[in-house]
């Protein structure tokens, strides 16, 4: 751009605006797909579960065989760092409950007792 305005040219000035715009439309389409696929095969993972199916696994390129790895081990490392010792699958009941009230029973039993300066809090068990 800078040699052909010193030079003289003039006349090449549009075409290598038009030439770098293209580039970064292509830049951008080109992001908006691997942006696409990466959501994509991130929701395969939720749907499949770990493994996937052979014909799924035909249709990656390698790197998109290793992020989906590198997803699922992630995933898994999560999920082990949470609800305790044996960890929690939120990839399980993926939908809510049909019923919007859910039947609860007590296992503890508490009572407060207010006394002037003092809180005491009894449990009784059921």
């Amino acid at each position: 751009y800078e040699n052909a305005k010193t030079e003289g040219k003039s006349e090449l000035i549009p075409s290598i605006k038009f030439r770098h715009s293209c580039l970064l439309r292509n830049q951008r389409c080109i992001a908006a797909y691997l942006y696409d696929r990466l959501l994509r095969i991130r929701a395969l993972r939720w749907e499949y579960g770990s493994v996937l199916p052979t014909a799924i696994r035909f249709h990656m390129c390698a790197e998109e065989m290793e992020w989906f790895n590198q997803y699922k081990k992630s995933l898994a490392t999560y999920m082990r760092s949470i609800g305790g010792e044996e960890g929690l699958d939120i990839t399980q009941d993926m939908k809510p409950p049909k019923s919007l009230y859910i039947q609860v029973s007590a296992v503890l039993f508490y009572t407060f007792c207010f006394y002037i300066f003092h809180f005491n809090l009894k449990c009784f068990v059921i």
